[in-house]
C-alpha cells in the first residue's frame, strides 16, 4: 500500500465491508449489490476512462492532502526520454509538419482478399509500419458482387475503393481484380477518374487530395492496373498511355504513379535476349562453307564524359516524345555543372538510360554482314564473314565515325575482340585498328556474365561458375552447423547457389560437355546432402526454362527471335531448322522447337 496512509486504509475497507455485507452506515436503508448490478459495473471497473464522480461526492485537494490520501510526488528519473526511435516517431504520421511530400506506398498481389483480412487487420493495429502507410494497392482481390464492403474494412483505412472483374466482359467467372485503401489519417478526399476492365487489362485511377500536400502539387493520381499474362501488349500499353494522357490534361502538374502486377508485359528484354541474338546468328552463320566470324566487344565506359546534351535533349524529344518539363529538367541536370568521373554505387545512375537513348541510333551504320547487340554501355558488333573476308570493314569504320559526330568517346583499351574461326586452313586474323590503336584479340571474353571463348564450349565460364558455387557451399555448410532448419537451407540453396548455376543458362548449357555438366551436377549433388532434400536437375530445369523463354519469344510480336519460329502446314508444330553440326542442334533455337513439338 505505497502512498497510503495504513489507517485510512483500513477505515476505507471497513466501508467497503459494510456495504458488501448489505450494512447501512449513518442512518437509512442498507445497500444491497445484486449479481446484474456487478456484472453492470464490470466494464467501469476495467475501462480505461475515468469514474464521473458526482460533485457532492468529490472532496477538494487540501482535504485530501490533509487526510493522507493523495499519494506522495512520484520522483521523476535522472535523464529524459529520448533516442533513435523517439525522433523517428516524429516523422509518421502523427505530426502532419513532418509528413513526407510524396505518400508511402504497399503493394502486393494478394490472391484473394477476403482470406487476408485477419492477417491485414492484425498488420494495422500492430505493425506501425504498416499502420502508418499512406496508400495500400492490392491487386487479384478476387471479389464480386457477393462481397459487400463492410466486410472488407480494415483499421484506420476505412474501406475499400475497388473495381472487380467483370465476368460478361473478361468470360470468368472469378479473378482479378483491384483495390485502394487510404489512410483515414493521410487523406478523406478520393475521387475515381477511370474504370477500365478488359480480358487483357483491369484498371482502377484515382486522384486524392492529402491532408499535406506542397503547394507546387495540386492533387496525386495514382493508377492500379493488373495486367493477364497473355494479354497484347500493344493494346495494353495503348491503353494505359490513353488513360496517362487523360489525367495530364486534366492536371499536367500533379505527379502520377502507375502501381500494379504488369506480369512481364514490358518490353521484356534481357541480357539472356541480347546473348541468344548473337549466339544464334553465329550458330546459323557457322553452318555455311568456310565461314567464320569476328566479335568485337565496344567499351563505352568513357562515352558519358564527352557526351553532348543538345544531341540526347534533340532524340527525347523527336524520337522518344518526351514531355518539355522532363527534358529541360535533364538538360539543366547535364549543363551549368562541373561534371566529375568517379566509380558508381549500387543504385539508380542516370548514365546507362542517356547513353542508351543515343546507341539506339546506332542501327543506321549496320551492314547486311554485321549484326549488332547493343545493350547499355558494352554494344557488340558481330561480322559474319566468309572465305576470304578477313575484317568488319564497313560497319566498324562507319560506327567510329558515328561516334565521333556524335561526341562519344570509345575505350580502346578495353575494347577486345574475339575470332570464332573452326576452318582448318585458318590464317592469321590481323587486329582491328580504332583511332591509330589497336584492338586486342582474346581467347575468352565475359559479356553480361557469361564467359565467351572461341570455341564456343563455354567451359570457361564452367569453372567460373564452379568456383564461385564451391565457396558458396561453404556457407551452406555453416549454416548446417548452427542446425539451421532445412526450409531455410533450401531457401539459401535457390538464392544464392542455384542462381549462380542457372544464370543464363539456357544459352550455354546444352553445349557442354559431360565432364562440365558432371561439374555443375556435383555442387546440386553435395547441397542435396546438406539440405537433406532433393534438389532439382539442372537438366530439366534448363528444359523448363527454354520452354518458359521460347513461349515469351512467341508472345512478343517485337522479339528479334520470333522469326526463327516458323509453323508447319498442319498449325500444331513447329518447324525445325537444318543442323550439319551438333553445335547448331544443341544451341536455343532448335532445342526449344523440339521441346515445344514434345508431345
Amino acid at each position: 500500500m505505497r502512498g497510503f496512509d495504513l489507517g485510512v486504509f483500513a477505515a476505507l475497507w471497513t466501508l467497503f465491508s459494510r456495504f458488501a455485507c448489505g450494512q447501512h452506515v449513518g442512518g437509512g436503508e442498507a445497500i444491497t449489490y445484486s449479481r446484474e448490478l456487478l456484472l453492470a459495473l464490470r466494464p467501469l471497473a476495467v475501462s480505461d476512462n475515468i469514474l464521473h464522480i458526482p460533485r457532492s461526492l468529490r472532496i477538494s485537494s487540501l482535504q485530501a492532502a490533509a487526510s493522507g490520501i493523495l499519494s506522495k510526488k512520484h520522483r521523476r528519473k535522472r535523464g529524459r526520454r529520448g533516442g533513435v526511435q523517439r525522433r523517428l516517431r516524429k516523422y509518421g504520421l502523427r505530426d502532419r509538419r513532418r509528413l513526407p511530400a510524396l505518400p508511402t506506398i504497399l503493394l502486393s498481389n494478394v490472391q484473394s482478399i477476403r482470406n487476408k483480412m485477419d492477417e491485414l487487420e492484425a498488420h494495422s493495429r500492430c505493425k506501425r509500419d504498416f499502420r502508418e502507410t499512406c496508400l495500400l494497392a492490392f491487386t487479384e482481390t478476387w471479389l464480386g458482387d457477393a462481397d459487400p464492403n463492410e466486410d472488407l474494412h480494415i483499421t484506420g483505412f476505412g474501406y475499400p475503393v475497388r473495381m472487380d472483374r467483370s465476368p460478361l466482359i473478361t468470360n470468368k467467372s472469378r479473378g482479378g481484380g483491384v483495390c485502394f485503401y487510404i489512410n483515414e489519417r493521410y487523406c478523406n478526399t478520393v475521387v475515381v477518374r477511370e474504370k477500365i476492365c478488359t480480358p487483357d487489362l483491369e484498371l482502377l485511377s484515382i486522384s486524392i487530395r492529402p491532408f499535406y500536400l506542397p503547394r507546387e502539387f495540386p492533387q496525386l493520381f495514382f493508377t492500379l492496373v493488373y495486367i493477364n499474362p497473355r494479354a497484347n501488349v500493344a493494346s495494353v500499353n495503348q491503353l494505359i498511355a490513353e488513360v496517362t494522357n487523360r489525367l495530364d490534361a486534366l492536371s499536367p502538374d500533379a505527379p502520377k504513379f502507375i502501381l500494379g502486377d504488369f506480369n512481364h508485359c514490358q518490353s521484356g528484354r534481357g541480357v539472356e535476349d541480347a546473348k541468344l541474338l548473337i549466339l544464334n546468328n553465329l550458330y546459323k552463320h557457322l553452318e555455311k562453307p568456310q565461314a567464320h566470324a569476328r566479335l568485337l566487344f565496344a567499351d563505352f565506359s568513357s562515352a558519358f564524359n564527352t557526351m553532348q546534351p543538345h544531341l540526347l535533349i534533340e532524340r527525347l524529344l523527336c524520337d522518344f516524345k518526351l514531355p518539355h518539363q522532363i527534358v529541360l529538367w535533364i538538360l539543366d541536370f547535364l549543363t551549368d555543372r562541373v561534371q566529375r568521373v568517379s566509380a558508381l554505387h549500387k543504385g539508380v545512375s542516370f548514365r546507362p538510360y542517356s547513353l542508351l537513348c543515343i546507341l539506339t541510333d546506332a542501327g543506321a551504320v549496320k551492314r547486311a554482314a554485321a549484326i549488332w547487340s547493343n545493350f547499355l554501355t558494352i554494344p557488340a558488333l558481330l561480322s559474319l564473314l566468309q572465305g576470304s573476308e578477313s575484317d568488319h570493314g564497313n560497319a566498324l569504320t562507319d560506327f567510329v565515325s558515328w561516334c565521333d559526330d556524335n561526341f562519344l568517346d570509345l575505350n580502346v583499351f578495353k575494347t577486345k575482340e574475339l575470332i570464332i574461326d573452326f576452318r582448318r586452313n585458318r590464317n592469321t586474323a590481323k587486329e582491328c585498328i580504332i583511332h591509330k590503336e589497336s584492338v586486342e584479340i582474346v581467347t575468352s571474353y565475359k559479356y553480361l556474365g557469361t564467359i565467351f571463348d572461341d570455341h564456343l564450349r563455354f567451359d570457361v565460364n564452367t569453372e567460373a561458375i564452379v568456383k564461385r558455387g564451391q565457396q558458396r557451399i561453404h556457407l551452406l555448410r555453416k549454416l548446417n552447423s548452427f542446425s539451421v532448419s532445412p526450409v531455410i537451407l533450401c531457401r539459401f540453396y535457390q538464392s544464392f547457389i542455384e542462381s549462380l548455376l542457372s544464370f543464363s543458362f539456357i544459352c550455354w548449357f546444352h553445349s557442354l560437355t559431360v565432364k562440365d555438366r558432371n561439374s555443375l551436377n556435383s555442387i546440386v549433388n553435395i547441397c542435396s546432402k546438406i539440405t537433406g532434400v532433393k534438389q532439382r536437375d539442372l537438366s530439366s530445369f534448363c528444359n523448363r526454362q527454354i520452354i518458359k523463354k521460347a513461349a515469351g519469344i512467341l508472345a512478343s510480336s517485337s522479339h528479334v527471335l520470333k522469326s526463327e519460329f516458323s509453323v508447319l502446314p498442319s498449325g500444331r508444330r513447329y518447324a525445325l531448322p537444318a543442323c550439319r553440326t551438333n553445335r547448331h542442334s544443341k544451341s536455343f533455337i532448335p532445342s526449344a522447337i523440339r521441346l515445344l513439338n514434345a508431345p
